[in-house]
């Protein structure tokens, strides 16, 4: 029997994990750091240790090896479905497996913004979400290889997987990036994803709108900003461009006033 599992992780965070609309016949872990439910809960909690060396963001790469790394933990599942600590699922969890993973090995929402992992880059140096110098050195890392601009970007808040071999070199590749550069997952997918022959779904967001596949009920915490480091001129390149940018959409607009 195929077995599923539904998995989230909270570490170094305040908020209790969510109720969920719980199936029989699927099973629900959660790791955490410190006690986040009741011993009633629907959830099999499995308390861990803060295991990343980061300076500023620890508490987000000891989370986020359980989202990109889940068979290296749970390798009896035949599929899990991953979701961020700030998410309840509205949608049956073996009917998701029977509708996003038929004949896929990896299914995710693309972004409901962006298509390119440069400007989601660009985004995490403006509004300080990470290292400069780690993202600088990932920009760089990637426009070396060669990656092209708008090859895709997605949401890594509600990932599907089968468990097979490509998935666990997926893993694996995916981990190595979130950890040499920049812990905004987010940036480095579209860039291993390329490097390997995995099939993978790409769910419209509008699947979300339209079926409701999950709600998001806490928002980001404002500690999740790395505010109080030096500017670099990589980000000040990028500061001054938005600003360009900005400038010119507003002689646009007024162009067209009159």
């Amino acid at each position: 029997m195929e077995k599923i599992a539904v998995i989230t992780s909270a570490i170094g965070s305040s908020h209790k994990l969510l109720a969920q609309n719980f199936s029989k016949n699927v099973d629900y872990h959660a790791f955490v750091d410190q006690e986040k439910l009741n011993e009633d809960s629907g959830w099999t909690t499995h308390k861990v240790e803060n295991i990343a060396v980061d300076e500023f963001f620890s508490d987000r790469l000891t989370a986020k090896q359980y989202k990109i790394s889940p068979y290296k933990f749970l390798e009896n599942y035949s599929y899990i479905i991953w979701i961020d600590s700030n998410i309840v699922l509205n949608y049956d969890p073996e009917r998701l497996v029977n509708k996003y993973l038929n004949g896929f090995e990896f299914a995710i929402l693309h972004h409901y913004k962006r298509n390119c992992l440069y400007d989601e880059l660009n985004e995490a140096v403006i509004h300080k979400l990470d290292d400069y110098k780690k993202l600088e050195k990932q920009n760089k890392a990637y426009q070396s290889i060669g990656f092209l601009k708008n090859k895709g970007l997605y949401e890594c808040n509600f990932i599907l997987t089968k468990n097979t071999k490509s998935v666990i070199q997926l893993s694996d590749l995916w981990w190595e990036h979130v950890t040499k550069f920049s812990s905004r997952d987010q940036i480095s997918l579209p860039f291993v994803l390329s490097q390997l022959n995995i099939k993978v779904n790409t769910i419209n967001p509008e699947d979300n709108n339209n079926q409701k596949l999950f709600s998001k009920t806490i928002q980001t915490p404002k500690s999740r900003i790395y505010s109080k480091q030096p500017a670099t001129f990589f980000s000040m390149k990028i500061h001054l461009l938005r600003r360009v940018s900005l400038i010119k959409k507003a002689i646009t607009l007024w162009g067209a006033k009159f």
